[in-house]
């Protein structure tokens, strides 16, 4: 079963590093809730959600439920303070749909928010942290003020000597702030860890925050300090202590002259705590109880960045009809094929030492040309073997599951739930697709129309298998949206066939993402009609964009 993960209120930029953490996780799907119809989730999310917002508690509640059962939840994880005492309340109903809440205990959370509570609590515990002092009418020294239940960079001061504060403003800022004397150098550092419902924690990363903007770390480095970690430890034990569990954020300052000390204690994940994954620390896996990897022996630095995404809108309201192209695009076709060759290495055995046949195998996948695929494996493998007993092998090995990309069934799903029509049009031989399909029952339900190229005459981009696809979906060709992996013979093929428009795939890790400038500067009518995206997780968007989009099934 896939790990799905909830992030609530994750439809902003701190959704977006908590995605990428779960998609660290192989097979996990991301669901957003949020109360914003259209924020960045709804583009990097599998499912985005639109909830009431928390002002209308039983309302949202009420959503929050339904989300995590008819999505099939297994975690539930805060993405910002707002919804952590909504989320302890309902620890208990959570759990009874089976699914777990990342949240700490409401008494906890109570000291944590608060952070002149929070200092006092710390200085019980014996770790070593600023003591509050009161806020005077005319300051002697510098003082520095930290919103009592404010979170990030928002609504902090710093007053100098000498400054006078008037009564009545004086009251209100005594009252809303916790204040400390002011540090002006020193080296900031957060650690990032977990502590799972089993009270266990996880591997603790330490980094420094570098440089910061809007009150997180946009370059962070990787920090191998015994004394800090030893501190680091120490409050994650302290948290233990008290019932904390989920994801937690803890900052540390170590001033120019002195020693370091604990600053804040987020019972949430910090904006920049996607830098554990550059140490393969995988706070996700760990509070889902998945074992991890080893971590790296090297320290990381890990940059944040605003990157541009576009995508048309002019197909919002005219599409009726979708057509897939089948391998790379809906499959993930050199997993397909490795595992076709995995029953050949083992028949192999004795002939040539697996590493050195898993080396070759995935060297002819990655690199092709496919069509010569085990004519250059024959070759390279420098051993007696016939080569028809290979290419027989090879057709005949039908691996157990087809291995879908992680994206294809939401997406699709979502999709069959507005009423749109979806095709199939593939090239590659028509007994290997349908043995595909076969291994992948979940794949052909969702699918109204399905042609092989092959079938009708020439392959794509010949416009005949296009207007075949249209026909059996009974949709003119001006109304259907094209979406597949190759420039030649998707788009163009569509752009002929007088598609709408074809959306061009481009999985994370191919190595062709240069390609998209040298085919519009090749192609320059098809600019505009095609574009380019990492995954199927914009088309809910470009097709419509209700307030909602869910399956109930998966």
């Amino acid at each position: 079963m896939r790990l799905s993960v909830l992030l609530v209120a994750g439809g902003g930029f701190q959704g977006e590093g908590l995605a990428a953490a779960v998609r660290a996780v192989p097979g996990s799907r991301v669901v957003v809730l949020d109360s914003i119809a259209d924020n960045l989730g709804r583009h990097f999310a599998d499912r985005y959600v639109v909830a009431p917002p928390l002002t209308q508690r039983q309302a949202f509640e009420s959503q929050l439920l339904a989300t995590v059962r008819e999505e099939q939840i297994n975690l539930v994880i805060p993405c910002s303070h707002r919804e952590l005492e909504i989320l302890a309340t309902l620890t208990q109903a959570i759990d009874m749909l089976g699914a777990r809440v990342a949240v700490c205990p409401s008494g906890l959370l109570t000291q944590l928010l608060d952070k002149f509570t929070l200092s006092g609590a710390l200085i019980e515990a014996g770790l070593p942290t600023q003591a509050p002092v009161a806020l005077p009418r005319q300051l002697n020294a510098a003082l520095f003020g930290k919103p009592r239940n404010g979170w990030g960079s928002r609504e902090l001061i710093s007053l100098e000597a000498g400054t006078q504060i008037e009564s009545g403003l004086h009251q209100q800022l005594a009252e809303s702030h916790c204040w400390v004397p002011l540090i002006r150098n020193f080296r900031e550092f957060s650690v990032d860890f977990a502590i799972d419902f089993s009270e266990r924690v996880s591997r603790l990363t330490l980094r420094e925050r570098i440089r910061t903007s809007g009150g997180f770390a946009v370059i962070s480095d990787s920090v191998k300090d015994t004394a800090l970690l030893n501190l680091a430890e120490a409050v994650a034990d302290w948290l233990v202590s008290r019932g904390g569990r989920g994801l937690f954020n803890v900052q540390l300052l170590l001033p120019e002259a002195g020693t370091a000390f604990v600053s804040d204690v987020n019972p949430r994940h910090g904006t920049s705590s996607v830098h554990t994954l550059g140490e393969r620390n995988h706070l996700i896996a760990f509070l889902a109880g998945i074992p991890l990897a080893a971590p790296r022996p090297d320290g990381w630095r890990s940059i944040r960045l605003l990157q541009q995404h576009f995508m048309p809108l002019r197909h919002r309201h005219a599409i009726r009809a979708l057509v897939f192209d089948l391998d790379d695009t809906l499959i993930d076709q050199r997993r397909w094929m490795l595992a076709k060759l995995e029953f050949i290495g083992s028949a192999l055995d004795g002939k040539i030492e697996a590493d050195r046949f898993r080396e070759l195998a995935w060297q002819v996948v990655d690199e092709g040309p496919h069509d010569r695929m085990l004519d250059l494996l024959i070759e390279r493998m420098a051993i007696d073997v016939d080569r028809e007993w290979m290419i027989e092998a090879y057709r005949r090995a039908l691996p157990v599951t087809t291995p879908l990309h992680d994206d294809v069934t939401d997406v699709l799903g979502c999709l069959r739930g507005r009423n749109l029509r979806l095709g199939l049009l593939s090239d590659n031989p028509p007994a290997s697709q349908r043995s595909k399909l076969a291994q992948a029952p979940v794949l052909e339900p969702l699918l109204d129309a399905v042609v092989f190229t092959r079938e009708f005459g020439a392959e794509k981009p010949d416009p005949a298998g296009f207007q075949a696809v249209a026909a059996q979906l009974g949709v003119p060709p001006q109304s259907i949206l094209m979406v597949g992996d190759n420039p030649i013979r998707d788009a163009l093929g569509a752009y002929r066939a007088g598609f709408a428009g074809c959306l061009l795939v481009q999985r994370t890790g191919r190595s062709d993402g240069a390609r998209s400038r040298r085919f519009f500067e090749a192609f320059p009518e098809l600019d505009g009609f095609s574009w380019f995206a990492e995954d199927l997780r914009d088309l809910p968007f470009i097709v419509g964009q209700p307030s909602d989009c869910r399956a109930k099934d998966h």
